[in-house]
């Protein structure tokens, strides 16, 4: 800026316009090539969290948290994004998190937060990693997930029946609750860990390098778990690969029960915090849930695991993804590579009437076809 008002060098040649009175960039504004992003501390429907370096404006390097959008993200998220940071940028108290800078010239946007160790980051609860004795004196490793010190009665509700229903399942390809602690501060879920993250977190670190086998068995070992819950009579309610986690041998593991219910069919008139991508037309249009509506959810999610962790609908907002499935019942076309017998079996889990949705057992049974076709033919 001053080297254009020293010599009066037009700021572009197609404008030829003299800088007379430049706006600096407030210091606040940081560039993304100065940010060192080194590990993922969390994620949720719109975006992920990082631990983080960049150095200060009296240089030293300060560790942060940094909030990141999804690369497709609507309009209406980023709008909600970057409200988000304006409000922070105004506050300063020690007991507020405060905001480091921003960026917003480039691509991801970021949000640079203070950092809080120990802990990865939700909207309504955090989950560290912990050791615990077993009944056997064995000291095991887990997953817990807390509930934040201020939560609200129906919060401390939601996650016992979590804990509730999850303490009911036994399969190898649904995250097993190992304890809960009920009878002290704060409420705690002890789960079993994966780590190997999530499958969408593995789809876009490995994006262009995943074996189409690997793509498949992420499939049938999700519709394998999905297909216990159907037994039980248990609707999830919020199947995508952002909640499907790895175990330390890239076993699936279906997880995150904070939505699901003990019925076949249900109804809910809140639909604020669902990621409406992911949600089958008659949630759309009616809040109903039901086994079927999960078989749908399902579909997006293979849709997913072969697009390799891009978000489903690109380029359209929530708003237009609604229209096209309701009123022009649009369906996304499968992913380049994905097996012709998958995509039929997709497009019958995206059937607009719900009864003509297969059951989870019968996905399951096809894709275990389908993968014993694709062994004899490699």
């Amino acid at each position: 800026m001053e080297w254009h008002k020293t010599t009066k060098t037009p700021a572009t040649i197609a404008s030829g316009a003299i800088l007379k009175n430049g706006v600096p960039k407030p210091k606040w504004i940081r560039k993304n090539s100065a940010i060192q992003m080194t590990k993922k501390l969390g994620e949720g429907a719109f975006g992920e969290v990082y631990l983080a370096e960049f150095v200060s404006d009296d240089g030293q390097i300060v560790k942060a948290a940094v909030k990141t959008m999804r690369e497709h993200c609507t309009r209406d998220a980023r709008l909600k994004f970057m409200k988000e940071a304006r409000i922070m940028r105004k506050f300063s108290h020690p007991n507020i998190v405060r905001i480091l800078g921003i960026v917003v010239d480039e691509h991801p946007l970021l949000i640079l937060m203070e950092l809080c160790p120990g802990r990865c980051w939700f909207d309504d609860h955090q989950v560290y990693l912990a050791e615990f004795v077993s009944d056997d004196g064995q000291i095991v490793k887990a997953a817990v997930k807390t509930m934040r010190e201020h939560c609200t009665r129906d919060a401390r509700l939601k996650f016992m029946k979590e804990a509730r229903i999850m303490r009911k399942f036994s399969h190898p390809n649904i995250v097993r609750i190992l304890g809960i602690v009920v009878d002290e501060h704060p409420l705690l879920i002890l789960m079993e860990l994966c780590p190997g993250g999530s499958v969408l977190s593995y789809l876009r670190k490995n994006r262009g390098r995943i074996d189409k086998a690997v793509k498949l068995r992420f499939c049938i070992e999700g519709a394998a778990g999905l297909a216990y819950l159907e037994s039980v009579k248990c609707i999830h309610r919020d199947i995508a690969a952002r909640n499907v986690l790895l175990s330390e041998t890239h076993q699936v593991k279906v997880s995150d029960f904070g939505m699901s219910d003990e019925r076949t069919m249900m109804q809910d008139e809140k639909l604020d915090k669902v990621p409406i991508k992911w949600l089958a037309p008659e949630t759309m249009q009616q809040r109903i849930y039901s086994l079927k509506t999960d078989v749908w959810s399902y579909g997006i999610m293979v849709w997913e695991i072969y697009a390799e962790g891009y978000e489903p609908y690109p380029s359209l907002s929530n708003i237009q993804t609604r229209a096209k499935i309701i009123v022009q019942n649009y369906r996304m076309e499968m992913p380049k590579g994905t097996p012709a017998a998958v995509s039929q079996l997709i497009a019958q889990c995206w059937a607009k009437n719900p009864a003509e949705r297969p059951a989870f057992t019968t996905i399951h049974q096809t894709l275990q076809d389908i993968a014993a076709k694709e062994s004899t033919t490699t």
